[in-house]
């Protein structure tokens, strides 16, 4: 999914760690980029795991201040891939 598909326009805030969108029916979305690292307990040590990422989204309100009153959600919505933050997306955008 890219920007054409959602008729969006990302603003990047914070140094790309949170961006912004607006969508043509007042909503918009902020997503924040989580990525921290997995560590593991092997033979009574801590090995140094990968890199995982996951994302935070908020529903925005035509203000973009968070609103907790849609049919998405009444919270904001930790520990998403990114294919679940673009559905999220999409159906921010379909609101009324």
């Amino acid at each position: 999914m890219t920007d054409k598909d959602l008729n969006i326009s990302p603003k990047i805030l914070e140094g790309a760690s949170r961006l912004e969108f607006k969508f043509d029916n007042g909503y918009g979305a902020s997503i924040v980029k989580d990525t921290y690292r997995v560590t593991e307990l092997y033979s009574g040590k801590m090995m140094h795991g990968v890199l995982q990422t996951s994302y935070e989204v908020a529903v925005l309100d035509s203000n973009a201040k968070i609103t907790y009153d849609t049919p998405i959600t009444s919270e904001v919505l930790p520990g998403l891939s990114w294919s679940e933050v673009e559905e999220v997306l999409e159906k921010i955008k379909q609101l009324n």
